[in-house]
């Protein structure tokens, strides 16, 4: 992010996402969204077009009319990829071959070579690639934890 001066004070220069998914992660995204000031979305798609329209009118965003057209908007610096897991490492493929950075929710692909094919693709195009972090913090993960802990080593 990048910060400059103007007769008002500081501008603060916002990179643009666009989202690829607007299933229900795609909703608590938007919640947390305004913690970002330096991100700016652009818009969003997805493969369902009725899921799209609502998604769309309930936040008051752009819709993308295709997948092409997102990776094809040149303003457009980082995709976050919250489709469903079979669709990661295609749709990270794609934006990466868009030269676009890429944060998926998890998992980053279904395999280990899947997602090990992502890591070295990014590298090679000097592109950042990310994901959600796992569920290490969740209540869930922290009463497995803390039930292994209180019995051993299965």
């Amino acid at each position: 992010m990048a910060l400059t001066n103007n007769a008002r004070g500081p501008c603060v220069t916002k990179t643009r996402f666009a989202i690829i998914g607007c299933g229900f992660v795609a909703d608590y995204y938007m919640t947390t969204l305004a913690n970002h000031p330096g991100l700016a979305l652009a818009g969003v798609w997805d493969r369902d077009a009725e899921r799209l329209r609502a998604f769309c009118a309930y936040h008051q965003i752009k819709a993308y009319g295709s997948l092409d057209e997102v990776l094809q908007d040149e303003t457009v610096a980082i995709i976050a990829n919250l489709t469903t897991p079979e669709s990661h490492f295609e749709i990270s493929k794609a934006a990466l071959l868009a030269k676009k950075h890429v944060y998926s929710e998890k998992p980053l692909a279904l395999t280990f070579i899947e997602a090990g094919d992502l890591i070295g693709f990014a590298a090679n195009r000097q592109l950042t690639l990310c994901s959600a972090p796992a569920n290490g913090l969740s209540d869930a993960h922290r009463l497995v934890s803390d039930n292994l802990r209180r019995i051993g080593t299965p």
